[in-house]
């Protein structure tokens, strides 16, 4: 049993040097220009009797939101962190200061009484993987210090951002068992879509459709669909292999959420995106051919410094959301149209890596 579990804890989930390193430019530029920079300087504006930060959080020590260049100096750090974390330049230290600096934001950010918990989740992400070796390959740090570079990964820290996923998800399902989701003379999913159609109302999508099902087969289906998905993340979290393909499942149930209950999930997306296959990339495209071009001192303080103007000079978010927001692909329209990419992208690399015979295949490099 030691083994058993010394080996899920340390080699299950350990990822190689170059999938940790594709990842963390996934992570960088999923959260720059899709997720977006957390922008503090707004909050210097609010009043303080609406200040009610979370309970033993940073911002809990102080009687109200600190002045505008408190905000301004931690939003830079936050921002030119999050560039550093990208091109992976002093990527350790980076990783760490910015999950510290990112929970103080935070902290102040959720003030106002209600915590998002997808962006808390996200917030781990640097730390750990920080921790776990995702600046050792295609990073400014590895091609300047080549000869210095050790390429030892540790599988726990992988683990145990996974288990923040699964325990999230276990957390929403038990709740929702003990509470009577299960009994078929009430259909919550139901009550929940009605309350979110006329009280906040969320009709995009399917909604109109679903306001007028009357079906009790369909209503108590939902209710143990989501019962038993977010119950079963528990049982997959014991092989990485299981997880990879019960992600397939989670895409698709976010994306039903978003079309028929209009909640949008997408920062899961960057989790469920660790269990992509990377390493088939960097086994038949000679990625570092074209990343070493790109990950460069000067190629970092510039694009850093050219958006850092537009982010806080401009007062505009650099996302690809913030792009098309006066668009019929603004909103939760994007959030779908990405979710789908991202569901087809996942799809693909499962199946190149499981389930499609390797020799048609060839490994060669493009750069040749």
């Amino acid at each position: 049993m030691r083994k058993k579990l010394d080996h899920l804890f340390f080699e299950e989930y350990k990822l190689s040097a170059k999938t940790l390193g594709i990842f963390r430019i996934f992570y960088g530029i999923f959260t720059i220009f899709i997720l977006g920079i957390l922008d503090l300087r707004v909050l210097s504006t609010l009043p303080n009797y609406i200040y009610d930060p979370p309970l033993l959080s940073i911002a809990s020590f102080t009687s109200g939101y600190p002045g505008y260049y408190f905000f301004l100096i931690l939003s830079l750090l936050i921002f030119f962190l999050h560039f550093f974390v990208l091109f992976g330049y002093k990527t350790r230290v980076s990783s760490i200061l910015l999950t510290v600096l990112s929970l103080i934001g935070y902290s102040f950010y959720f003030s106002i009484g209600k915590i998002n918990h997808g962006q808390m989740v996200l917030v781990w992400i640097p730390l750990l993987l920080g921790l776990a070796g995702w600046g050792r390959a295609y990073s400014v740090d590895s091609y300047r210090y080549s000869s210095k570079a050790t390429y030892d990964v540790k599988g726990w820290p992988v683990f145990l951002l996974v288990s923040i996923l699964v325990f999230g998800m276990f957390s929403a399902g038990l709740p929702k068992l003990m509470g009577g989701w299960l009994d078929p003379h009430t259909h919550a999913v139901r009550g929940h879509f009605l309350m979110r159609y006329y009280v906040l109302n969320r009709q995009g999508f399917l909604a109109p459709y679903f306001e007028k099902l009357k079906s009790s087969f369909i209503w108590e289906g939902m209710d143990y669909t989501a019962v038993i998905f977010e119950l079963s993340f528990l049982i997959m979290l014991f092989r990485k292999k299981y997880l990879q393909f019960y992600v397939i499942l989670g895409l698709i149930f976010h994306i039903l959420n978003l079309l028929i209950l209009n909640i949008s999930f997408i920062p899961n997306i960057v989790i469920y995106m660790l269990l992509f296959p990377y390493d088939q990339i960097t086994k038949n495209l000679d990625v570092d051919y074209y990343l070493k071009k790109i990950l460069n001192m000067k190629t970092m303080v510039g694009t850093s410094f050219i958006l850092a103007i537009v982010f806080f000079y401009g007062n505009q978010q650099i996302t690809l959301s913030a792009l098309f927001k006066n668009t019929v692909i603004g909103g939760n329209t994007f959030d779908l149209l990405m979710m789908i990419l991202m569901l087809f992208i996942y799809c693909a690399g499962i199946a190149y890596k499981y389930l499609i015979p390797q020799k048609y295949f060839p490994t060669k490099s493009f750069a040749q």
